[in-house]
């Protein structure tokens, strides 16, 4: 494992630092584990419709495959994340809003992980909806992540989102981190609505503060740092989240650390 707090280039082998050459344009990835062996699955583009799951082994980077990924009515345009629970894999045709743009479902062959067909037919769809039953739009798709507890979390938004911007109406109250309680099981071909649970702000509480004229958020994670000794003694908390300082420049990574209520 690489000390981040050391300077490093490269790759070395011996210091579990590889590389994996993928498509133009790399979104969220997911790590899952099948048959007790660790895999990496990235959201994956060279293009418009040219989408793709990508498959590494976690242990030595190694590239199982490529998989095209389609919905109903053909290949999806675009895709910027994946999450995984329970062995279903969620992911999105670019935005989110109702039924014309679910979030996808694929079901993972855990008998058989390199199956080219696995994100050939979606398996089920889910209809994102806010609290009053209204369809929930989520644009700019950054990442996605489970807690143990089936809450998907969603993160959203983009520094170049110009169109309020320009005369100063940030649309940042659109954009950050989105929470749904999801169900275990589905049945084929279903459709299922969900309701948003909470949504992050800019000003307190589930507080996830960014300026969209040049902040943009970026991918998260769920880890109970509070319940592992490997965690720095700085950074603990159960969800992260990545924020992006884009420069003309330098860029800068800010990580965003985030403590679930009891």
């Amino acid at each position: 494992m690489q000390d981040l707090n050391q300077k490093f280039k490269g790759t070395d082998a011996s210091k579990g630092v590889k590389k994996v050459k993928l498509g133009g344009h790399l979104g969220d990835l997911e790590y899952y584990e099948v048959n007790g062996v660790g895999y990496l699955f990235i959201a994956d583009n060279d293009g418009e419709y040219e989408t793709y799951i990508s498959i590494v082994r976690a242990s030595d980077l190694w590239l199982l495959g490529r998989y095209p990924v389609y919905r109903s009515n053909g290949r999806f345009k675009d895709i910027g994340w994946c999450a995984i629970n329970r062995g279903y894999l969620y992911t999105s045709n670019g935005p989110v809003e109702g039924l014309a743009a679910p979030i996808y479902i694929f079901k993972i062959d855990t008998q058989n992980i390199v199956n080219k067909n696995m994100f050939r037919r979606p398996y089920a769809m889910l209809r994102l909806q806010d609290e009053n039953g209204r369809d929930y739009k989520i644009d700019y798709m950054q990442g996605g992540c489970f807690d143990k507890q089936n809450h998907l979390h969603i993160a959203n938004g983009y520094y170049e989102n110009y169109q309020d911007a320009l005369v100063w109406k940030p649309v940042r109250h659109l954009q950050g981190i989105h929470v749904f309680k999801v169900p275990t099981d589905y049945r084929q071909g279903e459709v299922r609505k969900l309701s948003r649970l909470c949504k992050s702000n800019q000003k307190s509480g589930f507080k996830y503060k960014f300026d969209t004229l040049g902040q943009e958020p970026e991918g998260l994670t769920w880890w109970d740092l509070d319940k592992d000794p490997r965690a720095p003694a700085k950074e603990r908390g159960q969800l992260h989240v990545i924020l992006l300082d884009n420069d003309s420049d330098t860029d800068d990574l800010v990580f965003k650390h985030f403590r679930r209520n009891p």
